[in-house]
């Protein structure tokens, strides 16, 4: 409890004052929170790195089962059910991804493959992998998912055998 400054004038003693002014109480509330505030930004930027992160590790989930594809048969799939190894929760499709845990894959005409995931968040990710002894070097990048997270897009265009998937305009994240 605190102390009122004040002397009772018929006990010249201190006197116990009861509770907290509003005053003490609206700054508390205030500084509580803005520390909430700072804590709500923090934990929704590390969230979306997680879901963008979750994204990249599917299409990796799927890289290495195409890997194993390769090392067998010298050439990539554009067949799910030839893929093995990949995790359960993975759905592996031809078409577009539209939810998180969904990877698209799609094979150009020389030979290079395409893979595609859209996170939790809507971010797409893409990787192009070129054909075996062909042009290129793997690539990877996100963009915005917009409708769809299509695979086509990670291929060069005139590279796929039917319609061109969606521009590729995002950032590219990396490239060894």
């Amino acid at each position: 409890m605190l102390w009122h400054h004040r002397l009772d004038p018929k006990r010249r003693q201190l006197v116990r004052r009861r509770g907290y002014s509003l005053l003490e109480l609206a700054a508390v509330m205030t500084l509580s929170l803005v520390i909430a505030g700072i804590g709500v930004v923090g934990f929704n930027a590390v969230n979306a790195r997680q879901q963008r992160s979750a994204a990249r590790s599917d299409i990796s989930a799927v890289m290495q089962a195409q890997t194993r594809f390769l090392s067998v048969y010298d050439t990539f799939t554009d067949l799910p059910s030839d893929l093995s190894g990949v995790p359960r929760q993975i759905a592996v499709q031809t078409n577009p991804a539209t939810s998180h845990h969904q990877v698209a894959i799609a094979l150009a005409q020389s030979g290079a493959l395409g893979l595609a995931s859209v996170s939790a968040d809507g971010t797409c990710a893409f990787m192009f992998v070129p054909a075996v002894g062909g042009p290129g070097s793997l690539t990877e990048w996100e963009g915005d998912a917009g409708d769809l997270c299509d695979a086509r897009s990670a291929i060069p265009a005139g590279d796929y055998a039917l319609d061109p998937g969606p521009s590729r305009t995002s950032a590219v994240l990396s490239q060894p």
